[in-house]
């Protein structure tokens, strides 16, 4: 099958030129950069010399609708600012025209390699993985972050959520990805005296003099709510808006649990990206739940394929106190406990309280669905069962007579 290849042209003759010499490629040429996000194509191409747009805003406009597809620019103009200016901006490569026939062929087949090579963010966390609408603001927010680049960055994570995960798509997505992604983990220098040692570490890490491939292209400082509110304030104060000392082309980016811990009279002066909690991504939770089962049954050697209606419902109602990571260590610790290629719901390793947080079932209900849980996980121990909730077994065999009646 032939390779796609949008190209954004208003000139009839230099495009049928273009079509020419890509012969071999499946070619449509079109020219309003708006109307991008309508084609699949494995690469665009854009005319810089097309008089409707600035060359700038056309680039912009395609990296909005296809964040992912690599962008070759063409110009009549040997402006070496314009040139970087789109590097910076996205552009995979730049050519001067008229662009010799070899030339863009060779540049074309070397963007259509790269873009073979699998992004970071194509090799997402499972826990990334969706479709809800929150996740999908969140991956917009970032892939605008990353290409306005105007302030440094607060991703918002909460307990629970690996930010680590989000900053390394914000790299990988953006086009500072050629460059290194480099993190400082503030837990490192939470103890009184090693505040020095942090900024020598931030200056170490985006030193200008290092080699073109060594460069920082984002600086990820990790749990900053990890030191005490004087040190905090400090690192958040000299990473405000985009100062030179911490390098002009560096996005410098701060994972927070919690805004409470972050000086709010700062906030304005940083962009602000919130991952979703998983209780705000229920429509998410099936591919979440088969995705890490999967994984769980191949790390375990279990012979598991999927989950019972009774688990799927408690599952699909409980409010996920723990977000990722508590699915993620309750889909292992259900996976080693199941018998069959289902999961039960006894299967699932909740205490009382968990159980009781499991949503909307109706309140007269929740009592009596809890002992009869309890006692299938503990084989119908009713002793058993009266020690884990630590009141006596006549009380318990009572209230299971009442219930029953």
């Amino acid at each position: 099958m032939k390779k796609k290849i949008l190209l954004i042209e208003d000139n009839a003759a230099a495009g049928a030129k273009i079509r020419e010499i890509l012969a071999d490629y499946e070619v449509s040429v079109i020219t309003d950069a708006g109307a991008a996000g309508q084609h699949q194509p494995d690469l665009v191409i854009i005319d810089a010399d097309i008089k409707a747009a600035k060359s700038l805003d056309l680039l912009q406009q395609v990296r909005w609708q296809l964040p992912r597809i690599n962008v070759i620019m063409l110009s009549a103009s040997n402006d070496i600012p314009l040139a970087v200016a789109a590097t910076k901006s996205g552009a995979a490569d730049f050519l001067k025209k008229p662009v010799p026939a070899q030339a863009l062929l060779a540049a074309v087949e070397k963007q259509l390699n790269q873009a073979g090579q699998p992004l970071a963010g194509e090799q997402l966390a499972g826990w990334l993985l969706g479709e809800s609408r929150p996740l999908k603001k969140m991956y917009a927010d970032l892939r605008s972050a990353a290409f306005t680049a105007a302030k440094n960055l607060v991703v918002l994570g909460g307990v629970g959520v690996e930010v680590a995960a989000v900053v390394k798509y914000f790299h990988e997505a953006g086009p500072r990805r050629k460059q290194k992604l480099k993190t400082i983990d503030l837990s490192e220098f939470n103890k009184s005296g090693l505040e020095n040692h942090f900024w020598g570490a931030v200056k170490e890490a985006t030193a200008a003099s290092v080699a073109l491939e060594e460069k920082c292209g984002t600086l990820f400082i990790d749990k900053l709510d990890a030191v005490n509110d004087v040190f905090r304030a400090s690192i958040v104060q000299y990473f405000r808006g985009r100062k030179e000392r911490s390098g002009a082309d560096v996005i410098s980016v701060l994972g927070l649990i919690d805004k409470r811990f972050f000086p709010p009279e700062l906030a304005g002066d940083y962009s602000w990206i919130e991952v979703p909690l998983l209780r705000e991504r229920k429509e998410d939770l099936f591919i979440l739940l088969s995705h890490s089962l999967k994984q769980a049954a191949a790390k375990y050697d279990k012979k598991v394929k999927g989950w019972s209606a009774d688990a799927l419902d408690f599952l699909a109602n409980y409010d996920w106190p723990g977000n990722y990571q508590e699915l993620a260590c309750l889909v292992d610790q259900a996976v080693l406990a199941a018998d069959s290629e289902l999961v039960e719901l006894k299967d699932l390793a909740l205490d009382a309280n968990s159980f009781l947080r499991g949503g909307t079932r109706q309140p007269e209900g929740s009592e009596s669905e809890l002992y009869n849980l309890l006692l299938a996980k503990k084989n119908g121990d009713v002793s058993a069962v009266a020690r884990f909730l630590d009141i006596p077994r006549t009380a318990l065999a009572d209230r299971l007579e009442d219930l029953a009646d």
